[in-house]
């Protein structure tokens, strides 16, 4: 690839154009980036949550094995201890086995958004350019227009 300076206007547009549907395929790509990560997020979000319920119900179920040797103010006591025990240890497991990949997930999902921000400038400036060059085109185009009749009369 190698860099050539336009010899028209016209070709300036059309270098232009050409880099304006990049900027869109560009834009499109990380957009399904950005989808597809949320949609990872979900999945791991999902998944540690299951460990915390698991977890939860583990420590519950203990809880209230161990309370009911204590008759019924035990089993409710050891239900609501038990469920605490159990809900800090799915809280502890969960991040041990999905909180890196959560985070990892959620770092690239913002580096989308950078880059979709960076590449919706661009396009914006291309757009602008695009709007420029096309008015010196069509203002060199009536200047030639005018010059034509001129010498025509």
């Amino acid at each position: 690839m190698y860099i050539r300076m336009p010899e028209t206007l016209t070709q300036l547009m059309l270098d232009n154009i050409g880099k304006e549907n990049e900027y869109k395929g560009l834009l499109n790509a990380n957009f399904q980036d950005y989808m597809d990560g949320l949609a990872k997020t979900g999945e791991l979000q999902i998944g540690s949550a299951k460990v915390k319920q698991k977890f939860a119900a583990l420590g519950s179920g203990m809880g209230l094995a161990a309370g009911a040797l204590g008759g019924p103010a035990g089993l409710a006591l050891g239900f609501a201890i038990g469920n605490q025990i159990g809900k800090y240890a799915g809280n502890v497991m969960s991040d041990k086995i999905y909180g890196r990949a959560i985070a990892d997930m959620s770092t690239i999902m913002h580096d989308a958004k950078l880059r979709h921000a960076q590449i919706a400038a661009s396009y914006s400036l291309n757009g602008k350019m695009l709007e420029a060059i096309d008015t010196l085109r069509q203002n060199a185009n009536k200047r030639t227009k005018d010059d034509l009749q001129s010498m025509a009369v």
